[in-house]
């Protein structure tokens, strides 16, 4: 962890944001909507199972925007930070794959 990820970590502890005990985990796409129209950018449901070391596995819905070249798939895998303590407290890094 380097100085910019400690001084993170201090804030989400101070200001009690629920991702303060997150700890490094993955997700797997279970499904998602289908992107509607012809917009770039759209708003899709995504349901994702999130695993940890140390946090019981779950099922987790969320909605995020992405462009439609690259919408999620059912089984795509990422690295995620998961909250043991806040059952819907994820945050994915959508860039990377963790398979």
């Amino acid at each position: 962890m380097d100085e910019w990820d400690e001084m993170a970590q201090w804030l989400e502890k101070a200001t009690k944001d629920p991702m303060a005990d997150a700890v490094r985990g993955r997700v797997t796409v279970v499904s998602v909507s289908e992107p509607e129209g012809r917009a770039r950018y759209q708003e899709c449901r995504v349901e994702l199972r999130a695993e940890a070391a140390g946090v019981a596995p779950r099922t987790v819905s969320t909605e995020a925007v992405f462009p439609k070249n690259r919408w999620p798939q059912p089984g795509d895998v990422h690295a995620a930070r998961i909250s043991p303590s806040h059952e819907d407290a994820i945050e994915v890094d959508w860039d990377t794959s963790a398979r």
